[in-house]
């Protein structure tokens, strides 16, 4: 059984969008698993504790030091996976700097909201999908503080801007992965993106 947290409630100015809590209980139906909406501000070492599964889809702008902590913490857990989408990244500095910290890259400006094309690359996170896809999204860019895409990218915008990379932490075998996709709840019913989220998890 794959025990799943579903992250939400963090302060946004982008955008509200209601619960996509269920869209994702829905994605992992036909797998073994249990899906719960945990708030971020009830995030902590504690309650992260029985999952093995962190999707964290809201902006970490209103995230106390013990939230990130308790985020990074939990990518010790062996084998855990944690899943950032889209907007998690973004709005404060000190978000930014916990994804510098902790992943190595930083992050910049979205691409306006609308039809985009999205390539893959080999990868198994992008088994059954096909080597480009539409879809209608926004997506944040990144870099690695090196000035190079991260090494473990597997998508790409037509422009070959990067969407999105995984990271493995050796010390535990947890998996680190960052979609910029995921701007509302059409967007994560796209079946690119929905097939993606399914291999990551799984």
């Amino acid at each position: 059984m794959i025990s799943v947290a579903v992250i939400v409630g963090g302060k946004n100015p982008g955008h509200k969008r209601e619960s996509i809590v269920p869209y994702f209980r829905e994605l992992l139906s036909t797998i073994p698993s249990s899906v719960e909406e945990l708030h971020l501000h009830d995030v902590s070492c504690g309650t992260l504790d029985r999952f093995c599964v962190l999707i964290v889809a809201t902006s970490l702008e209103s995230a106390g030091e013990q939230v990130l902590c308790s985020l990074q913490a939990f990518s010790g857990k062996p084998r855990s996976v944690s899943v950032y989408l889209h907007e998690a990244s973004i709005y404060d500095e000190r978000a930014n700097r916990f994804f510098l910290d902790f992943l190595g890259v930083r992050f910049g400006s979205h691409q306006p909201y609308g039809i985009m094309e999205v390539r893959t690359c080999s990868h198994h996170f992008t088994r059954g999908v096909a080597k480009v896809f539409t879809t209608t999204d926004e997506s944040y860019a990144y870099r690695s503080v090196s000035g190079d895409f991260p090494r473990d990218s597997f998508l790409f915008s037509s422009e070959g801007i990067p969407l999105g990379f995984a990271t493995l932490i050796p010390s535990s075998e947890g998996r680190v992965v960052y979609i910029a996709l995921g701007h509302d709840t059409a967007s994560i019913q796209n079946n690119g993106f929905r097939t993606i989220l399914r291999n990551v998890v799984t």
